[in-house]
């Protein structure tokens, strides 16, 4: 999402925008398998690096296997209907079905639908009237969970506060205001050079670039 956010006001070409929100993507997903195996490697003391590395190959690449495999099979049934509202089932189905099944082979599901994302993505396997149906559908469903999301971060915050040592709260509080200084500052930061970037762009990527607002 912070690249596609970044990347919506740049003009960029299309093919340049995918391929910069794919790759962000798949940094998230490896990002999270490798946090799992530091808990794990906190939790019970022992960790190898090589076998780490070993595993860590395994179950990326495991994970991308069986999105492709999944991605292949749900184009196929796409193709074997033209309703609209099983279409638009499909793409609620269809993250779940891969990451499922990764998770019952043990292997990465963030990155089995990372990829079936992708793969499905480049293929056009929607009509016109499926592709609209399927874009407000997805776009409510997106909102209802960023809410619901930031709901429950609410409800376990009170929880996460009394497990905190009374002398500690105000070292976390720091550490909260030094991380969010730390955002505002890059942002900021990033706005000067995106001034000149904005001009350039228009040079480049043509004039209609010029007129485009940053996202922030």
């Amino acid at each position: 999402m912070a690249a596609a956010s970044i990347t919506q006001g740049l003009g960029l070409p299309r093919r340049v925008t995918a391929i910069i929100e794919g790759e962000s993507l798949v940094n998230d997903a490896t990002g999270l398998i490798a946090y799992r195996y530091a808990l794990a490697a906190v939790a019970t003391g022992h960790f190898v690096l090589w076998e780490a590395s070993l595993q860590l190959v395994w179950t990326a690449t495991a994970g991308v296997v069986i999105g492709l495999a999944v991605g292949w099979l749900i184009l196929h049934v796409h193709r074997l209907t033209e309703s609209p509202v099983v279409g638009t089932s499909l793409t609620f189905l269809t993250p779940y079905l891969a990451f499922l099944l990764a998770e019952e082979l043990h292997v990465s599901a963030v990155l089995a639908v990372v990829t079936v994302g992708l793969f499905l993505g480049r293929r056009v396997i929607y009509g016109s009237q499926a592709r609209l149906r399927s874009d407000a559908v997805w776009t409510s469903a997106v909102s209802l969970l960023n809410g619901l999301v930031f709901s429950l971060m609410g409800l376990e915050l009170p929880a996460i506060l009394h497990g905190i040592r009374p002398g500690f709260i105000w070292a976390v509080l720091g550490y909260g205001v030094l991380i969010s200084g730390t955002v505002v500052a890059a942002r900021l930061l990033w706005w000067y050079p995106s001034a000149y970037a904005r001009a350039g762009s228009a040079t480049i990527f043509g004039p209609r670039s010029r007129c485009r607002r940053w996202p922030w």
